[in-house]
């Protein structure tokens, strides 16, 4: 009877419990100097789902569509998301929209990269990194709008 209710435990937990690792979450905070020695500050999340896969690539502004001129950027990649919380001399709050082309875990042996818009009219296309082996887990941004910089943090 016990082995019963264990096993039934194990399949409860097993279907219930397989989400659990469907997101890939770095909670980061940026607090550095611009090279012109401003102070950079934000607390961000970046939340990425395993199953949401996504590609990039140039289409018609108006209506969207892929045509015979445009091209993909990537063939390969996952949706997720950047919250911006705070922010002061950084990129505004809000969310974004992040292209993952390599959804790096914690401890991994390779990096998490990754490229969004703040602005998808304004054509600026941004990218940041995240080097999961590192006990601090730097998060390095590189602003297209701030090319002499590249603009650091940690994450957790």
């Amino acid at each position: 009877m016990i082995k019963k209710l264990f096993i039934s435990i194990l399949v409860i937990c097993s279907l219930l419990g397989g989400n659990a690792y469907a997101e890939n979450i770095f909670d980061c905070e940026i607090n550095t100097k611009s090279s012109y020695g401003n102070p950079v500050l934000a607390k961000l999340v970046i939340r990425v789902e395993d199953n949401s896969s996504a590609v990039l690539k140039t289409g018609n502004r108006q209506t969207g569509e892929y045509e015979d001129k445009d091209f993909l950027l990537a063939i390969d990649g996952n949706r997720g998301d950047l919250i911006i919380m705070s922010s002061f001399n950084f990129i505004g709050e809000g969310s974004y929209d992040l292209l993952v082309t390599q959804n790096a875990y914690r401890n991994g042996g390779s990096f998490f990269r990754a490229v969004f818009s703040a602005d998808p009219v304004s054509g600026l296309v941004h990218s940041l990194t995240i080097t999961p082996w590192e006990k601090s887990l730097p998060i390095s941004f590189y602003l297209s709008d701030r090319p002499g910089s590249v603009i650091k943090g940690n994450c957790k």
